[in-house]
C-alpha cells in the first residue's frame, strides 16, 4: 500500500526525532488507518505496506513500539488487541519530539479512507490497476466473471501469482445464466468463454475454474477480492448493462465487512458453482461420498469383527470420522437449512 503525501511527511518527522524507519512508518499507519488488531494480524495487515515487508523488522519495531507505551494492549474478549496510545502525541511531546507530535495530531484527525472511485471500468487506468491489484496478492484472489475470455489484460500476473503459491478462484456464468441475463445470443459467447478460461488455466497449480448455475450469483461478475483485504467492486445493473459499462470501486482493508461480505457471498457462490476441469469434479463427488463410504465401512466392521480390541479400534476411528464430516460439512449443512427455512416461509 503506498504512502499518501502526509503520511510520508508524518513518517520523515518521527524518523528525523529519533524513530528507527520501520517504527517511523508504524505509527503513521496507525495513526492513519486505526488499525487495531492482534499481534499477528497487525503484522500482516501492515506487511501490506511499502517499506514494511520485512515480517521480522516489523514486528522487532512493534515489539520496540509497546515497550515504549507508543502502542499499547487492551483485552478484547479473550483477545490482545495493540492499537496506538490514545495520547500518543502528548507521549510524544513530553519526550521532545514536538514536531512529530504535531504531525501524528493532523494525521488522526483526517478521516480514514475506506473506500475510492476509480472511475469507469472502460478506462484504461482501470485495466492496469487490475494488473497492479493482482500482483499483491499473497493467499487467495476471488475473480468472477460473466464471460470475460481469458485474453483480459493482467493474465500474466494472474498466473505468476497462482505458481507463487497463490490460490486463484475464477468462477464464471453459465451459458443458461448468461441465457436468462442477457438474451439466448450470449450462450454462445458464455460457452467461448469458459472453453478459455479451461485452455488457459488447464496447467496452472493453485487455480479451480468453476461455472455458477444461478443467476444471482453472477451479480458479482467484474470484481475482485483478494486476500480479504482488498476489494474492487464494479457496480452496475446486470439486468440492464453489461459489466464493462458499470463504475469501479476499491475498498481497502479499513473496510473490511464490506470485504468479508463479498468474500462470504462469493463462497457461498462458489459452493454451489459446478467445476469445469475434470479432476476437480472427480475430487468433488469424491468429497461428497467419503465420508458415507467411512460410515458404512465402519457399520460393517463393528457388526462382522469379533469383539475384541480391533473392533474398538474402528468404533474409534467411525467416531473421529463423522466428527470430522460434521465439521468438515458445517458450511453446506447450514446453507441446506437456510435454503429450507426460506422455501417453507415462501410457502
Amino acid at each position: 500500500m503506498a504512502w499518501t503525501a502526509l503520511e510520508t511527511d508524518t513518517a520523515a518527522l518521527l524518523e528525523a526525532e529519533g524513530f528507527a524507519r520501520s517504527e517511523a512508518l508504524i505509527v503513521t499507519a496507525l495513526a492513519s488507518h486505526r488499525y487495531a488488531r492482534t499481534l499477528g494480524k497487525l503484522i500482516d495487515v501492515l506487511s501490506g505496506h511499502t517499506g514494511l515487508e520485512n515480517i521480522e523488522n516489523t514486528q522487532r519495531a512493534v515489539t520496540n513500539l509497546v515497550a515504549a507505551d507508543i502502542l499499547i494492549i487492551t483485552q478484547h474478549g479473550h483477545q490482545d488487541i495493540i492499537t496506538l496510545a490514545p495520547d500518543v502525541s502528548r507521549i510524544l511531546e513530553d519526550s521532545g519530539k514536538s514536531a512529530a507530535a504535531v504531525a501524528v495530531a493532523t494525521l488522526e484527525q483526517v478521516p480514514v479512507a475506506r473506500v475510492r472511485a476509480l472511475g469507469p471500468m472502460a478506462a484504461k487506468a482501470i485495466v492496469v490497476s487490475f494488473a497492479e491489484a493482482i500482483a499483491t496478492a499473497e493467499r487467495v484472489i476471488r475473480l468472477p466473471f460473466f464471460s470475460s475470455t481469458a485474453t483480459i489484460e493482467g493474465i500474466d500476473a494472474l498466473s505468476e501469482r497462482a505458481h507463487a503459491g497463490v490460490e486463484v478462484r475464477v468462477m464464471l456464468a453459465s451459458p443458461e445464466v448468461m441465457s436468462k441475463l442477457r438474451g439466448a445470443s450470449h450462450a454462445q459467447r458464455t460457452k467461448r468463454a469458459i472453453a478459455s478460461w479451461r485452455e488457459t488455466t488447464r496447467h496452472w497449480p493453485n487455480t479451480e475454474l468453476r461455472v455458477a448455475t444461478r443467476a444471482e450469483d453472477v451479480e458479482l461478475g467484474g470484481s475482485m477480492s483478494i486476500d480479504t483485504r482488498l476489494l474492487r467492486l464494479d457496480v452496475h445493473e446486470p439486468l440492464a448493462e453489461r459489466s464493462i459499462y458499470g463504475e469501479m470501486i476499491e475498498v481497502n482493508s479499513a473496510g473490511g465487512n464490506v470485504i468479508r461480505m463479498f468474500d462470504s457471498y462469493f463462497d457461498q457462490a462458489w459452493m454451489r458453482a459446478r467445476p469445469v476441469h475434470w479432476t476437480a469434479r472427480a475430487a468433488r463427488l469424491v468429497a461428497s461420498w467419503k465420508w458415507a463410504v467411512v460410515s458404512a465401512a465402519a457399520i460393517l466392521a463393528i457388526v462382522y469383527l469379533p469383539s475384541n480390541s480391533w473392533r474398538e479400534l474402528v468404533i474409534g476411528i467411525a467416531a473421529t470420522s463423522i466428527l470430522a464430516a460434521a465439521d468438515e460439512s458445517s458450511g453446506r449443512v447450514k446453507l441446506l437449512w437456510r435454503r429450507l427455512a426460506q422455501a417453507i416461509r415462501d410457502n
